[in-house]
């Protein structure tokens, strides 16, 4: 394995994803693992902490990982107004426990703003920015 830095991007929603990249490469793209929960009689979708956690664990036992979670105060421009509170409300619970999952490893992390990374992998993928 080279002693290059392996970067990876978090992105926390529950249409979010996992994101290995060895600059200029990616080296895997993987959606956030879910799982449905019923609530007040509807499905809801739900991170899967112990999923997530075995996907972290394997990327971390690799030399010189940076992990970067996109951070929630990234919502600007009133975005978060304009979430319904259910959606909202799902997106803090998702980011909670994919921290919490981050941290019980003891996995060092950075927060990063979404243009910092996303636009980076948009890049790479050879889509438009």
């Amino acid at each position: 394995m080279s002693d290059e830095i392996i970067d990876v991007g978090i992105d926390p929603g529950l249409q979010g994803a996992i994101c290995e990249l060895q600059f200029p490469n990616i080296i895997s793209i993987t959606d956030m693992p879910l799982f449905e929960i019923e609530v007040s009689n509807r499905d809801r979708d739900i991170v899967n902490s112990f999923e997530f956690a075995q996907i972290m664990k394997a990327i971390a036992a690799k030399k010189n990982v940076s992990v970067g979670i996109e951070h929630l105060w990234s919502f600007g421009s009133g975005e978060a107004e304009r979430m319904s509170k259910t959606k909202l409300f799902s997106f803090a619970m998702s980011y909670g426990k994919i921290i919490g999952c981050i941290e019980d490893l003891g996995i060092s992390h950075n927060y990063w703003a979404p243009k910092e990374w996303q636009g980076e992998v948009k890049a790479l993928a050879g889509k438009d920015g």
